[in-house]
Formats: structure tokens, sequence, C-alpha cells
């Protein structure tokens, strides 16, 4: 290497005027708590095709021989049930974010997520079942598409914002891998008359909605949620916690005049 020259440090985690600090553990568990919200639109998209696939899931509903117009026509709707719901999650997102914050807004999507995959798990044989149930947890899969990013935004220091946000769209790749080796495994190990063959892949729905409403409990409210509803003292001890730093200490005195200037600009 030439004299004076230096190398390119990619893996750079900390930068700027960032304190060292702010790269602990208290952050990587909200990156991870949020982030792995990502795998409910993986998870989704990688379940339903194994799920239609199923012989015992199409005679349970009754559905039409799979060569048919008539399947193909209920196959696309099932099929997007979850995105239409989605839509109208996204939109609600905000509106819950700002009356309830962003960590009960995550508990009360995973509940309805939970309510809206065991109605479809539990249709008994009933195809308007599987549509409001498919419907339902569309809704909050498309919530959080939209609260993760933001709660992810707001708790992240300036250097690590991209990085940290990004984690959200890498789970949400981490879902589909997770949910095709699911349906690989069942294929392989139970037989396709049986309810089982699409039942325990779709069980990974209410597993990560279970981790995720049980991490929400380990992370704090986001800061600028606390200063929007004047909370400012609490917002002060949030960030303090989150950067590992005390609450007197210039960077966090930083961060809450910079939020607090964004929120009157607004």
């Amino acid at each position: 290497m030439a004299p004076g020259k230096q190398p390119l440090n990619i893996f750079r985690l900390s930068r700027g005027d960032d304190p060292p600090e702010v790269v602990n553990w208290r952050l990587w568990l909200a990156v991870f708590s949020f982030g792995i919200m990502g795998c409910a639109r993986g998870l989704d998209e990688g379940l339903i095709s194994g799920t239609l696939a199923s012989v015992d899931f199409r005679t349970s509903l009754h559905l039409p021989p799979v060569d048919s117009k008539e399947y193909a026509d209920v196959q696309a709707t099932i099929s997007s049930m979850v995105q239409l719901g989605s839509v109208g999650g996204a939109g609600l997102a905000f509106l819950a974010c700002d009356r309830i914050g962003r960590l009960w807004a995550v508990r009360e999507l995973c509940a309805i997520w939970v309510f809206g995959i065991a109605l479809f798990m539990g249709n008994g044989g009933s195809l308007g079942m599987v549509y409001a149930g498919r419907f339902i947890a569309g809704l909050r899969i498309g919530q959080a598409s939209v609260v993760a990013p933001v709660y992810l935004s707001e708790i992240a220091p300036r250097s690590l914002r991209g990085l940290c946000a990004t984690m959200f769209a890498a789970s949400v790749y981490i879902g589909i891998m997770l949910a095709y080796f699911a349906n690989w495994g069942c294929q392989l190990h139970v037989s396709d008359t049986q309810s089982s063959r699409w039942l325990i892949p779709t069980s990974l729905h209410l597993m990560f909605a279970g981790v995720i409403f049980s991490m929400s409990f380990l992370n704090k409210e986001s800061p600028r949620y606390l200063i929007k509803r004047g909370k400012d003292t609490s917002a002060r001890e949030t960030l303090a916690y989150i950067r590992n730093l005390p609450v007197e200490h210039h960077y966090v005195q930083w961060e809450i005049q910079e939020i607090q200037h964004h929120i009157e600009e607004e």
C-alpha cells in the first residue's frame, strides 16, 4: 500500500461526530426486534403457494379442478386478499403510530395478525372465512411495512440510519426463504392428504407474531413520539438509554433539539 494511503474500511459502524457508545446492544436489540417484522411479508409470499398446492386444502374447501378457469379465479382471489388488505393497513399505520405510539401499534398489529391467520387456518371449509382471514392478516402485514421502518429510522443514530432501516427489507427475503424450506420439509415428510401439510408451514405466521409481540416489551418507545406527546423528559431518558449515554450528554441534548426543531417545522 502506498505511504499515507488509508485502507477502505467499509464495515465502519460509527463515524463523524457520533460517540462510540451509540453502537451498543440496545440499538441492535431494537433493530432486530423491528427488523424481523419484514418476515411477515416474506412468509406470506412464500407460504401461500404451498398451501394452494395442498390436496387437503383444496378438498376441504371443495375447490374446482386445478386446470379449470374457476380454480384460477379462486386462487388469484385467495392470493390477492393479503395484498388488498395491506393497502388499507399501510394507510391505517400512520394513524395508529400517532395515536397509540409505535410500540402499541406493533402489539395491536400482532394480535390482529394472529386473529386473521387463525381464521384462515380454522376456516371450517368456508371459502369466505379464508378470504376474511387473509384480508384481516393483510391489514396488519401492511401496517408492519410502515411501523417498522418508521421506528427504525427514529431510533437509529444518523450514521447508521440507512443500515438499520435496510434490516427490514433484508428480513423480507429471510421470511421467503423460511417459508420455502417449511413447505419443502412438509412436502418431504407429511402426506399431501393431511391438513398438517399446510397448517404446519402456516403456523410460522403465529410464531413470528408471538416473537415480535414479546420483543416489543424489551424496547423503548420512540423519542420522537414522546416529544410529539409533550413528554420531553421521558424522551430524553429514553434516548439516553438507547444511546447508552448520560441524559446530560451533549449528543443526547443535540438530538432532542433536532427532533423538537423538526416537529415544530411540521
